[in-house]
């Protein structure tokens, strides 16, 4: 059996590419987006599938596929290895737990923008039906936890662990989160994102986070479908939230994730697997070019986003 080499001593792509995938997902969400608009399907959830599979698979798939093509000694780099029987059960146990943590953080952030005049863009479709929702959870939850994962925990993670381990999760995370440009929603998906990258990180392996991400997309789906009939009720149970009781269950639930999260990080030195030191050298300049390029555009989706949801459009 081969053992994957240091992860310092890997081939990476390089943080131009990475920027330049990510910049290409944003604008081709944004395209999916309005030709499900032109198209006008009878659904929300007609709408959401068509926009998943006109933007995954041209604009994030293949392009990664591509890359990946041409650089055939990515795989370690990508992290591409196969994941560990015994943990599965640790990443789909975390998943669920960063499912009621995201709720939680939503929640007090939600009532803080609300608190500053804002208003939350309704995104959430559930099925109608038990069909439906098996459509969904592939449509919705698998391909998207497959494609993101291949561009975030793969792709970026990589490209800006160049910079350090640390220094790449955390990057890839802010993107992951910036790319969603629903500002509501950031917190969230910046605490899912690093959860994502840490369990990659720790089991050398990219399917741990495509597992992870499938797991957490599934679950909000299964709740949604769940709880669909009683929204009402739910809704008007939102607006009188004891936010100290909120914050006490996000605290219990956060140790139980740091717990899950240690326990994998003992695991990851007793494999050896060492984190790259960080670089402080600075970044090229056709990087640095790209890179806020890329944070504009997503900054102008995020305020675009914000600005429609006001609007009522």
């Amino acid at each position: 059996m081969m053992t994957a080499a240091p992860l310092k001593d890997r081939e990476r792509p390089t943080i131009f590419i990475a920027t330049a995938l990510v910049l290409l997902a944003v604008l081709g969400l944004w395209a999916a987006s309005l030709i499900a608009t032109a198209v006008e399907p009878r659904t929300a959830t007609a709408r959401e599938l068509m926009v998943s599979a006109l933007y995954y698979l041209p604009f994030v798939l293949l392009p990664v596929a591509a890359y990946c093509l041409r650089h055939r000694g990515l795989s370690e780099g990508l992290r591409l290895n196969p994941l560990p029987v015994l943990p599965t059960l640790t990443v789909a146990f975390l998943a669920l737990m960063c499912v009621y943590a995201a709720s939680a953080v939503d929640g007090l952030w939600i009532a803080l923008l609300n608190a500053l005049g804002l208003h939350e863009p309704d995104v959430t479709v559930a099925a109608a039906n038990s069909a439906g929702l098996t459509v969904q959870i592939i449509g919705s939850a698998a391909i998207p936890a497959v494609c993101e994962e291949l561009l975030f925990r793969g792709v970026a993670f990589s490209a800006f662990e160049r910079r350090g381990t640390w220094a790449g999760l955390w990057m890839s995370s802010a993107l992951f989160a910036l790319t969603h440009g629903n500002l509501f929603g950031l917190p969230a998906y910046l605490l899912v994102g690093a959860v994502a990258a840490f369990v990659v990180y720790a089991l050398d392996s990219l399917y741990a986070g495509m597992l992870f991400h499938t797991v957490y997309n599934t679950a909000i789906l299964v709740i949604l479908y769940t709880l669909s009939d009683q929204a009402e009720a739910l809704a008007e149970a939102g607006a009188s939230v004891d936010y100290l009781s909120a914050a006490l269950d996000l605290a219990v639930v956060g140790l139980l994730i740091g717990a899950t999260l240690w326990t994998l990080d003992l695991r990851r030195r007793a494999a050896g697997i060492a984190p790259v030191p960080r670089d402080r050298a600075p970044l090229a300049k056709r990087e640095r070019v790209m890179l806020i390029l890329l944070l504009v555009v997503l900054a102008a989706s995020t305020v675009v986003v914000q600005v429609l949801t006001e609007a009522g459009l």
